[in-house]
């Protein structure tokens, strides 16, 4: 049977290099999938990677429309009665200076995590036994968490559900709401970086959660993981990163492709170098 893979937001940066490995790593009868909220960028970018001699297959997917990811859902089960790989690779950092803080905080939080959960938690239930998950998350998650109040930390480490995690970025969100998100222990400062920053926090916390999670379900050998594709020049950062997309895909792939029958790593983060780096257990 195939491999089935799917990677979001790839009409572009890291997403584009994850599907432009994930075809070359892979056997010519698995399918990949790139995904984009814009269809006619999607489909430009199929044709870049079939100049290349690759054969990806496209899907439309808009993490914030709950019915653009059931029907994502729906036909992938109809077409291949399951996936095996899914990467989340969706994410945003508001840089407009003249946007308000809270607009920023609310629609950072709301993309990175909110509605990236939201669309595991429905694909999850066509995940099949020994499929890999792998969410992007970024260096500035770890950072955060080392900045934060020692309650906080603390908070972050005794996460046990998903519903914890989601209480903590409410808590994030209510106390910038509230003016006073420092003195509450958040990191401080109100430009991009807090809200990028704790909302992929909360994607390396859930991402632990639902790893330990999964011990209790039926499908057996799904590794769930995240990590940091270092510092890449992309879009979301003006341009501004130190590595190719290329490179940056390099860390989520190896994820992806963990072999069968491996039972680590689970529920880690892992760096740009590749290094696990198990910073919610100190």
């Amino acid at each position: 049977m195939p491999n089935i893979a799917v990677v979001t937001g790839a009409n572009k940066g890291i997403g584009f290099a994850i599907v432009r490995s994930l075809c070359q790593k892979l056997d010519r009868s698995d399918v990949v999938y790139l995904t984009s909220r814009d269809e006619s960028r999607g489909l430009g970018a199929i044709e870049k990677l079939k100049e290349e001699g690759l054969s990806p297959c496209y899907h439309q997917l808009d993490i914030g429309d709950e019915e653009s990811v059931i029907r994502l859902k729906e036909d992938l089960e109809k077409a291949h009665g399951g996936i095996d790989i899914l990467i989340n690779n969706v994410g945003i950092a508001s840089w407009e200076n003249d946007l308000p803080f809270m607009e920023k905080v609310e629609r950072t939080l709301k993309t990175n995590f909110f509605d990236t959960l939201k669309t595991y938690n429905t694909l999850s239930s066509i995940l099949r036994s020994n499929s890999r998950v792998v969410f992007l998350a970024s260096g500035l998650g770890h950072t955060c968490y080392r900045k934060i109040s020692s309650e906080l930390k603390n908070c972050f480490r005794e996460a046990k559900s998903e519903d914890d995690v989601q209480k903590l970025m409410q808590k994030f969100i209510s106390d910038v709401r509230t003016g006073n998100h420092g003195e509450m222990g958040w990191q401080r400062g109100e430009d991009t970086f807090p809200p990028y920053s704790v909302s992929k926090l909360g994607v390396i916390t859930a991402t632990k959660v639902l790893a330990e999670n999964l011990k209790d379900g039926p499908r057996d050998g799904i590794l769930i993981n995240t990590c940091c594709p270092g510092f890449v020049a992309t879009d979301l950062n003006n341009h501004r990163g130190r590595r190719t997309i290329d490179e940056g895909a390099v860390t989520p792939v190896l994820l992806a492709l963990i072999p069968r029958g491996s039972s680590q790593p689970q529920g880690k983060y892992m760096d740009a170098h590749q290094k696990i780096q198990d910073f919610l257990t100190e």
